[in-house]
């Protein structure tokens, strides 16, 4: 089992790197058109939202409203985001939707490892990424965005097209979506529509 942002894991499995099950929902179908993945085995898993997080203890980003999102944003002195990731690809999207893209990107600062490290070493004084994300670390504080901007990340995996063990790949799907793992999931930060 390995993890990677998007476009590191699609360098990798252009550059022909096998696997048995991908987790890419920004890359499924592409891998599905170009054969690499069995367009039978496509499935979303669940789905999380984007969120704000801050060092556990320091006071809660507002977040109410759109407008107090964008004053929280545009306050900020550093904002820990990775823009090779899912989330960070929908976080500068929202961004430039809210009009505030050239303010706010001077206070990006790229994170493409732990953003409770980030926090912790006040590399940054806020971090944006999924929920699911900010919720792993301990010393992390998490607010969702605003429902009117919310973006929802699905969590969609296909089996691999030349995996040696094809039902042992499709039975971890079944798995993924029984009601044993369905509860795993919602304590993570996920949820199933």
């Amino acid at each position: 089992m390995d993890f990677a942002s998007a476009t590191p894991l699609k360098r990798r499995i252009d550059g022909g790197e096998a696997f048995d099950i991908v987790f890419a929902p920004a890359l499924i179908d592409d891998l599905i058109k170009q054969g690499k993945v069995a367009s039978d085995t496509r499935t979303t898993i669940a789905r999380t939202g984007l969120g704000l997080g801050v060092l556990k203890g320091a006071s809660k980003p507002d977040v109410s409203t759109v407008e107090a999102f964008k004053r929280t944003l545009l306050n900020a002195k550093s904002v820990g985001n990775n823009a090779e990731s899912e989330p960070g690809i929908q976080f500068l999207a929202i961004l430039d939707r809210l009009a505030i893209a050239q303010d706010v990107r001077p206070r990006l600062k790229g994170i493409s490892g732990d953003m409770g490290a980030a926090l912790e070493g006040r590399e940054v004084d806020m971090v944006v990424s999924s929920i699911t994300n900010l919720l792993a670390p301990a010393t992390i504080d998490v607010v969702s965005f605003p429902s009117e901007i919310q973006k929802y990340l699905d969590m969609v995996a296909g089996v691999s097209a030349t995996t040696k063990e094809p039902e042992a790949a499709k039975a971890v799907l079944r798995f993924l979506l029984s009601p044993a793992a369905t509860s795993v999931f919602k304590t993570k930060g996920f949820e199933r529509e």
